[in-house]
């Protein structure tokens, strides 16, 4: 993007704001593979969206994926609804990219409570220091609960590390009420809140 402001907005363009953040809210549209992978893994209300994406080093320019944001589901809106009236809609600043153009038919807007991190914390940073892009550093726990297109035992390292899948961007882990992961997803929102 060089730094310019990408004017696209359609569905059918291939940039566009999405996950939208504003006053403590976040919007964030899926559909086609991308939703019906997230149906299929039961991903609903009550759920969280951990946002990660690929940044720069600032002093060294060198490449790492990091969690950028998150949003707690509490509301699903699909089909005609998006282009309604719809509250959560509405309080957007602008439209949402999922709201407008044509879509596929499983189209899907996912809403509720959600901020961007107040700053890039060392401990949002997945890939491991001085590893390919590849190899992320993850929560031990995590190996035993799994992460969808995860299964292959070899893209699990000792020490926490997961080699990850060259393309993907809608990772499941079904965390359910075990203790240590609730724990550790409540200690990274509170990094992302800062």
């Amino acid at each position: 993007m060089n730094g310019n402001r990408c004017p696209m907005h359609a569905g059918d363009h291939l940039c566009h704001e999405d996950p939208m953040f504003f006053d403590g809210r976040c919007l964030f549209g899926q559909c086609g593979a991308a939703q019906s992978h997230l149906r299929r893994q039961g991903v609903g209300i009550g759920d969280v969206f951990l946002f990660f994406g690929l940044f720069a080093d600032e002093m060294s320019g060198g490449r790492h994926h990091r969690l950028y944001g998150y949003m707690r589901v509490d509301s699903i809106i699909e089909g005609d609804a998006l282009r309604s009236s719809h509250n959560a809609i509405q309080a957007a600043p602008r439209p949402h990219p999922h709201t407008m153009g044509d879509w596929n038919a499983n189209n899907c807007l996912y809403v509720g409570p959600g901020r961007l991190a107040a700053h890039a914390d060392p401990r949002l940073r997945l890939t491991t220091h001085g590893g390919p892009l590849r190899l992320w550093d993850v929560p031990p726990w995590l190996a035993k609960t799994g992460l969808s297109y995860h299964g292959r035992a070899e893209r699990w390292h000792e020490g926490g590390q997961l080699e990850i899948v060259s393309r993907g961007q809608e990772f499941v882990a079904d965390i359910g009420d075990r203790e240590q992961p609730r724990r550790w997803l409540d200690d990274i929102i509170g990094v992302l809140e800062g």
